[in-house]
């Protein structure tokens, strides 16, 4: 957790729309704790700058994208980049970096019970940033003004798309070659009546109500659960909209949902213990000689350290 005197100052939650096009991220940010996410990691390679948090919430992105979020966590001092939100079945799929102490799961967190069954992830990484304790928040590259299906893409399984060749130009992305020939992605906003890239972030608008201005960096995004305005006019538009009160409020909030995920994760809890009870027999049973079950131990021992982590920090909140 960042500490009190970080959080005093403004984070910005970095969409990755077509608005971020010729963006200075490394002069306009020098003041701001920053939050990046998904393929975004292409960008910051070229010109050496990486956010302080990467997230990315996504099930088949982050699975597409498991070598390179690898690399981000191994090498995440030399990047400086202080925190990972990563999905389940991504962190099962990254090996001993997964067990960074910098990684948290964003299953085993209450964060995943926000706004259920919206989640996304520049939605979920804004109401991150209101759980590490920023309480005025920029949201940069939020556009939601998404190309449903590229011409480059095809179909496979439900709503998933793979791109066959690299785009020459990408709608939807302030770099072309954000997606890659071979990525995997989910067509984003696959029943149009309830577009999850909307509906995720109007389910945040509770936020300001418990101490977190939000203000949306682009006057022309279709997210409209925010006050809209251009860059260089966000420093006045977070003193009009901030709200007085004590910082930590917002953690009453959360206390609606304590119980609920308290209750969720000791059941995990308890079906983690249970599962490495079972495996420790094997070992036994096999004197040590199958390494599978070996495996399994350690992997179902970390498990359950990483539960167990998550039901402090969230007993913590009162």
């Amino acid at each position: 957790m960042p500490s009190f005197d970080e959080t005093i100052k403004p984070a910005a939650i970095l969409g990755n729309g077509p608005s971020l096009k010729d963006f200075d991220f490394q002069n306009n940010l020098r003041d701001y704790a920053t939050f990046g996410m998904n393929a975004a990691y292409r960008f910051w390679d070229r010109i050496n700058w990486y956010p302080d948090y990467y997230s990315c919430l996504d099930t088949v992105v982050g699975l597409s994208h498991k070598d390179e979020i690898r690399r981000l966590i191994e090498r995440a001092d030399e990047y400086g980049i202080r925190g990972f939100l990563l999905r389940d079945n991504l962190i099962k799929e990254l090996g001993p970096a997964g067990l960074s102490p910098k990684v948290s799961n964003f299953d085993y967190s209450y964060l995943a019970l926000i706004g259920s069954p919206y989640v996304t992830t520049g939605s979920h990484t804004l109401a991150w940033a209101a759980f590490l304790g920023y309480r005025d928040i920029v949201l940069l590259g939020i556009d939601a003004n998404y190309l449903e299906i590229l011409s480059e893409a095809k179909r496979k399984e439900g709503i998933t798309l793979e791109l066959t060749k690299t785009p020459g130009v990408n709608p939807n992305y302030f770099f072309d070659d954000y997606q890659r020939q071979g990525d995997l992605y989910q067509i984003p906003n696959p029943n149009p009546e309830k577009a999850i890239h909307i509906c995720s972030w109007q389910n945040l608008k509770v936020l300001r109500r418990h101490g977190v201005c939000v203000v949306n960096a682009n006057p022309d995004s279709k997210v409209d659960a925010f006050p809209k305005c251009r860059f260089d006019e966000v420093e006045a538009v977070l003193k009009q909209e901030r709200v007085l009160i004590p910082h930590g409020v917002f953690e009453d909030y959360y206390n609606g949902l304590k119980q609920p995920a308290l209750s969720e994760l000791k059941k995990k809890l308890k079906k983690a213990k249970w599962t490495l009870k079972k495996y420790k027999f094997s070992q036994l049973l096999t004197f040590g000689a199958i390494n599978f079950f070996h495996y399994k131990e350690n992997k179902y021992r970390n498990k359950i350290m990483q539960i167990e982590d998550e039901i402090r920090r969230i007993e913590k909140i009162h």
